[in-house]
């Protein structure tokens, strides 16, 4: 009776390998054969397409030309041509892709009840570079992925209002949005960002939101941030005063020597790393008395962050390294012995 039961499990699960392999090869099959049946019709419309970008054809000429293919076929076609080009040109595959039913059929999909409709549709308007009227409401959809697509599709439409609320998905609960946040804020442009953050109140950030914020301003800093910096260099939470120290190194300049030179006095020991980092990053020589100071400093963080900022500002840095040997603190000394042990520049002594 075993012996029967056993037989049985086993050829049943051999009968269901064999409905899954042969399911699986003729989904292959019908996809494949799909796919050359319609490569006529994608190549004919990638190449009007491109006469239409070259002034060579019409709008309505390439619209007639994508009629043949399903409505995600026609998204990827235009997809593939629009992150290759800019400002006129994108304009014009944007009509397209609105006159070809592209658009009415994706924010369609963006408003349906299952989240896998709703994910497609916001790919789709990605990918044409539209972005629907429904943006706000999609940067707030219960599923993670169509909130980080959502968020993709802000540069697109860089209203301040809607960089707003990007600004807030920097403290979302989900890794991918806060990454998709910070890309589109970084892609957004700094005076973009810049303009929305000097309108916002310092209580309308949370800590985590104010820190992501200066670390993507970081990736586009240029001196409009500097009051940005100047702003949150007093902020009350070390975090974000970190962020700031890192911002001015970034910007840098007298204005950002200035919010360094401040923050060197912080009561927080990463704030105080933070700052001498800065000025090892500038390379900002005047500077290397006070930071040679800092190698007596209570924390380890903060006479390590000291001892890579001399060794990075060149020969003043080694001088006052060497000159830290004898100095009467021994962690300064151990500091220093440390940082000149290193096979560079012992070789350069």
């Amino acid at each position: 009776m075993i012996l029967e039961v056993l037989r049985l499990i086993v050829v049943s699960q051999a009968v269901l390998i064999a409905v899954l392999v042969v399911g699986s090869l003729t989904h292959s099959f019908v996809t494949e054969a799909t796919r050359r049946r319609r490569q006529p019709a994608i190549s004919q419309a990638t190449s009007m397409l491109a006469r239409l970008l070259s002034g060579q054809a019409t709008v309505e000429e390439a619209v007639v030309a994508l009629q043949d293919l399903p409505v995600t076929v026609r998204g990827e076609v235009l997809g593939s041509l629009v992150t290759t080009v800019r400002g006129e040109q994108q304009h014009l595959l944007a009509i397209v892709a609105a006159s070809c039913g592209v658009v009415e059929h994706a924010v369609g999909w963006t408003q349906s009840r299952r989240p896998g409709r709703r994910l497609r549709g916001t790919r789709i308007l990605r990918r044409v570079g539209v972005a629907p009227p429904e943006l706000t409401t999609l940067l707030e959809d219960p599923w993670p992925p169509v909130r980080a697509e959502a968020s993709r599709l802000v540069i697109h439409r860089t209203a301040p209002r809607l960089v707003r609320q990007l600004i807030g998905r920097l403290a979302d609960p989900d890794s991918g949005v806060r990454f998709a946040a910070k890309d589109a804020l970084v892609r957004c442009g700094a005076s973009v960002v810049t303009e929305v953050v000097e309108e916002l109140g310092a209580d309308e950030l949370t800590t985590e939101v104010r820190a992501a914020l200066l670390e993507v301003l970081v990736h586009v800093a240029d001196s409009s941030h500097l009051p940005v910096a100047r702003r949150f260099s007093s902020d009350h939470d070390p975090p974000v005063r970190r962020g700031a120290a890192r911002l001015s190194a970034a910007v840098g300049g007298t204005a950002g020597v200035t919010v360094l030179s401040t923050l060197l006095t912080d009561p927080d020991d990463g704030v105080r790393a933070a700052a001498i980092d800065g000025f090892g990053q500038l390379g900002y020589w005047p500077a290397a008395p006070t930071i040679a100071e800092r190698l007596s400093d209570p924390a380890w963080v903060v006479r390590r962050a000291a001892g890579g900022a001399l060794r990075r500002m060149g020969a003043p840095g080694r001088l006052f390294l060497r000159r830290a040997l004898d100095h009467e603190d021994p962690y300064a000394r151990d500091m220093a012995r440390q940082v000149l042990d290193l096979p560079e520049l012992r070789a350069a002594g």
